[in-house]
């Protein structure tokens, strides 16, 4: 299964154009990959816009080719001050956290897993009931 996903993944990463996603495409993907680690890692407001600014710029700065260079090294090394011990943990081993451009090889807002509505206040204020 992992060779497969990996194969799956290759063909794609190459299949996709080596120029970084536009600035509104960053912006709403960062969103969405925040949204969710907020969720998972119960991360604080400061905390969550942190997080945004990291993953925006990651996202707006890197290219198909180079998914975890050192665009990736830096978003890490960031989040690593941001989030606490445990948390950060919590996100090296949730893989659509820690890898999104492999666990969304497209568009992480095509994820089976994302929120289906785009606007930032509907899914903050959803991202805030608990079931």
């Amino acid at each position: 299964m992992k060779r497969f996903i990996f194969t799956l993944t290759a063909v794609i990463t190459m299949a996709l154009s080596a120029q970084a996603m536009s600035y509104r495409q960053a912006r709403s993907e960062a969103l969405i990959l925040t949204d969710r680690m907020a969720h998972e890692l119960r991360l604080t407001p400061r905390q969550r816009e942190a997080a945004f600014q990291a993953n925006l710029s990651y996202l707006a700065s890197v290219s198909h080719r180079d998914l975890y260079g050192r665009h990736w090294a830096h978003r890490n090394a960031t989040l690593r001050h941001i989030l606490d011990a445990r948390q950060y943990r919590h996100y090296v081993a949730t893989h659509h956290l820690y890898r999104p451009a492999v666990a969304a090889p497209v568009h992480v807002a095509h994820h089976p897993a994302a929120p289906a509505h785009a606007d930032r206040h509907a899914r903050h204020s959803h991202s805030h009931h608990r079931h």
